[in-house]
């Protein structure tokens, strides 16, 4: 009886470790790091675009809309929000990924906030995505 619990605990163990290599190494796993494997990153209005290199090694032209979860949290662009349009202005990328702009404040100051995009957006399969 010990001998067969000991073969089939060996058999999950082998079989969860083979799995785990094989999410590990899979680009469709959301990992917040979409520039890793994006070019020509572009923002119109809230749409950023870019091309995304998909499982297969092909460009797939995609965009996504940082309005649905960006948002301003008191003059501060933040990943798990929404709407920050509403409040933001002279909204642009600098470098590649990272958003900046002027957003109010509670107090209803203008604070100069950027945000790194590498945390907020994947890259699955050549999609854009949101990992947060």
């Amino acid at each position: 009886m010990a001998t067969l619990f000991r073969s089939a605990f060996v058999s999950n163990l082998l079989l969860m470790a083979f799995l785990f290599l094989v999410l590990a190494s899979s680009p469709t796993i959301a990992t917040c790091d979409y520039a890793l494997n994006c070019v020509n990153e572009k923002l119109s209005g809230t749409k950023l675009s870019a091309s995304c290199e998909s499982t297969t090694g092909a460009l797939v032209a995609s965009s996504i809309d940082l309005n649905v979860k960006v948002g301003n949290l008191n003059g501060q662009l933040i990943c798990a929000g929404q709407n920050y349009a509403q409040t933001c202005y002279n909204v642009a990328l600098s470098g590649t990924h990272n958003l900046v702009a002027d957003c109010r404040a509670g107090n209803g100051e203008l604070v100069h906030t950027s945000l790194e995009l590498n945390v907020c957006i994947s890259n699955v399969d050549g999609y854009l995505k949101f990992c947060v």
